[in-house]
């Protein structure tokens, strides 16, 4: 909400933007992390390949799951790590979400695309250093959609990193709703079942009692 509709930040020039990646690794940036960078993917293409010939800290690429496979192949030369969203799966939920209706379908192909390129996981001192991660955000009446989500991964043969976030801002009512710990416990069951590898909130485990050991890198 920040910039979406709070407008904060500022807008900058290449040179400008080169200059803020430098001063974040010098900072002791472990990664770089680029939230929603699609629509300014042809903008920014050269300055992050001028970034990742010169650094080696991984470029993380957070995007809505929403993405052509053409979109998923430029990206993937650059991208170290995939973190796409995959939010609902029908089309009916997706109207009410004010999304595509066929974002669950090609939500589905970006994730099948990003698996021919990082599908195998490289871990450096323990840490993500390529592969994908997904995030799903529990969102209240929508359990069958979540349920829907991992039967969706587990049809192409997804086995990554799951990540199941458990705590939904309602923005119009000012509040937060953190999801029953019942479903939570399913879903995380289901999708250990279908071979995925599970997260909460961006933390390893099943229950809220087990994920103790810090994950990778914080998935927020």
């Amino acid at each position: 909400p920040e910039t979406s509709k709070m407008n904060y930040g500022k807008d900058t020039d290449s040179k400008s933007f080169r200059l803020i990646l430098c001063s974040l690794v010098e900072l002791g940036a472990k990664n770089i992390n680029l939230i929603s960078p699609t629509h300014v993917w042809q903008a920014i293409h050269s300055d992050l390949s001028h970034f990742t010939r010169l650094f080696s800290q991984p470029l993380i690429l957070k995007i809505s799951g929403y993405e052509t496979q053409a979109m998923i192949r430029e990206m993937a030369p650059l991208a170290s790590v995939f973190v796409p969203d995959f939010k609902l799966w029908s089309p009916g939920s997706a109207r009410q979400a004010g999304l595509p209706l066929d974002y669950g379908k090609i939500a589905q192909s970006s994730v099948s695309e990003m698996l021919r390129t990082h599908g195998t996981p490289q871990f450096v001192e323990g840490r993500l250093n390529r592969g994908i991660l997904v995030r799903h955000l529990w969102m209240p009446g929508n359990f069958s959609e979540s349920k829907q989500v991992i039967a969706a991964l587990a049809e192409i043969g997804y086995r990554g990193y799951f990540n199941l976030m458990t705590q939904y801002v309602d923005v119009r009512q000012s509040r937060m709703i953190t999801a029953p710990k019942t479903e939570i416990l399913w879903l995380a069951q289901m999708g250990k079942d279908c071979g995925l590898q599970i997260l909460i909130d961006g933390k390893r485990g099943t229950s809220y009692g087990e994920h103790e050991t810090d994950i990778l890198y914080r998935a927020g």
